[in-house]
């Protein structure tokens, strides 16, 4: 009896530190912060931020980790953290002091190409290395009227499969906020919906909201554009691979 009561603490732990198991439900989120709002999807949760970050310290090189920063991440209750589908907002401040202009949007989202797997080794850390195979994305899609842009990505990630990509951006005032969701191939139809949904259910505070202010011209010097486009593809791949690089951790622990 005394075993059986301890087996049942002992299992309630484990579900408590590895799965989310947080309440459920459509809600409203609001990051203070990065002075955005979202709406959870119904069903999903927040995945704890020292999860996020402690896996993103492990999993990436210092190059990878001065691009890739995370500020959130939802996923379905019930699951092992990182499990598909799941959603991370990234967070990328402008370099400088002024937001892009029109013509640079443009020319972040010409830079918007294919990522290599080599690319991608070169950011992880050697423990995680080789993960991502080969990487396809769709023709990227740019409102300048609202400052937003969306395109799909496609890749094999090793020992799950084909992974899809739906990667959402907003320029804001001081930076750019992308919201990178994922699902495997043959629940991709399923979750698209969702991801739908969330992207509309978007906004950036007042403060932090794109002003317009910005000239149409394109600062060859600043080459804002074409650094974005890059770190864009870049973060949207990293982060396709997460629950991967949390599963090689835990069979190691």
């Amino acid at each position: 009896m005394r075993n059986s009561f301890i087996a049942r603490i002992l299992a309630i732990a484990f579900c408590s530190f590895y799965l989310a198991t947080s309440s459920p439900g459509a809600a409203p989120y609001h990051s203070s912060e990065y002075q955005y709002s979202v709406t959870i999807p119904d069903g999903w949760v927040q995945i704890p931020q020292p999860q996020v970050d402690e896996l993103m310290s492990r999993m990436l090189s210092a190059n990878g980790q001065s691009k890739v920063h995370f500020v959130a991440a939802f996923q379905l209750q019930g699951k092992p953290f990182f499990s598909y589908p799941y959603i991370l907002i990234q967070h990328t401040p402008y370099p400088g002091s002024s937001e892009p202009t029109n013509a640079e949007m443009r020319q972040a989202i010409a830079a918007i190409t294919g990522v290599t797997p080599k690319d991608i080794d070169q950011a992880l850390s050697d423990e995680t290395q080789g993960i991502v195979g080969p990487v396809t994305a769709t023709a990227p899609q740019l409102d300048v009227a609202n400052h937003r842009f969306m395109y799909n990505l496609k890749m094999q990630v090793n020992g799950i499969g084909s992974v899809r990509g739906a990667i959402y951006g907003f320029f804001g005032h001081s930076a750019l906020i992308s919201l990178n969701c994922y699902a495997r191939d043959n629940d991709a139809a399923t979750y698209a919906p969702v991801f739908l949904k969330f992207k509309n259910s978007y906004g950036f505070d007042p403060d932090a909201a794109y002003s317009g202010t910005a000239s149409d011209s394109l600062d060859q010097a600043r080459n804002i554009g074409k650094i974005f486009g890059q770190v864009v593809v870049f973060v949207a791949v990293i982060g396709a691979i997460l629950f991967v690089v949390l599963r090689k951790k835990n069979s190691a622990a």
